[in-house]
């Protein structure tokens, strides 16, 4: 059964869940305890990352069989490509490349926008 591994909440992983939920999928949702601020202790994920043999280990990462991804972008067109919803023609996967990098552009804009010390006073 494949394994999806990331931080106990959803960012990056969350289209991958989705994703996988939407094919049908069964997987592992593997989830590693991030501690309180201003600490944040990592101490679960940094345990394990060395032993899993990604060859980036990083999160979120995907583990199913052989294959052994890290990269939430690298994940989700992988599995578009292995559930036949990377596109079929040139124009269906170049509105996806749109697409993907739309959502990469607006996800860092926010996050930048949320974790700016000014976020609350911000208009």
């Amino acid at each position: 059964m494949p394994v999806l591994g990331y931080w106990s909440l959803r960012a990056l992983a969350e289209p991958i869940r989705t994703l996988l939920t939407y094919t049908g999928t069964q997987y592992e949702d593997k989830t590693y305890d991030i501690g309180p601020a201003p600490a944040y202790d990592r101490s679960e994920w940094f345990n394990v990352k060395f032993s899993l043999g990604l060859d980036l280990p990083n999160l979120p990462y995907y583990i199913d069989g052989d294959v052994k991804l890290t990269e939430s972008s690298a994940i989700i067109r992988h599995l578009g490509r292995k559930t036949g919803l990377a596109g079929a023609t040139e124009q269906e996967k170049m509105r996806i490349d749109v697409a993907e990098s739309l959502y990469a552009d607006q996800t860092g804009s926010f996050v930048r926008l949320i974790i700016s010390p000014n976020y609350v006073s911000m208009d």
